[in-house]
């Protein structure tokens, strides 16, 4: 388990989806301890699902919600694209750095739910 994952070639969607499930961050591996097997207010969380040419790093269906854990990696113009495009389909997107979880897991679940408890757009 690694803080950043490294770049890789490209993949299928559904080989990819797997092996970021298998090669989780430590970040990732946090969140999941938090929101897997109904533990997040009831709501069922999928890890890394497949939306269109893109993988969500959490979803809940019910919510139409992603909530994406971003490392250092992640690019501003990339990532605009990659919420716009899943907006479009439905979903609201929530992220959250690799830093404010591995600093602030405790208020990471508080926080979510005040997010979650307002109107999201």
């Amino acid at each position: 388990m690694t803080l950043e994952r490294t770049p890789r070639k490209r993949y299928l969607p559904a080989v990819r989806a797997k092996d970021l499930r298998r090669d989780k961050t430590k970040p990732e591996a946090l969140v999941w301890e938090k929101l897997r097997a109904h533990r997040f207010e009831g709501l069922k969380f999928k890890r890394q699902m497949i939306i269109g040419q893109y993988i969500a790093d959490f979803c809940c269906e019910e919510l139409k919600l992603i909530i994406e854990i971003d490392g250092s990696h992640h690019h501003e113009g990339i990532d605009g694209a990659r919420t716009k495009y899943l907006e479009s389909k439905g979903y609201n997107v929530i992220r959250y750095s690799n830093e404010y979880i591995l600093r602030h897991l405790d208020y990471f679940t508080d926080d979510l739910r005040s997010k979650l408890n307002r109107p999201l757009s």
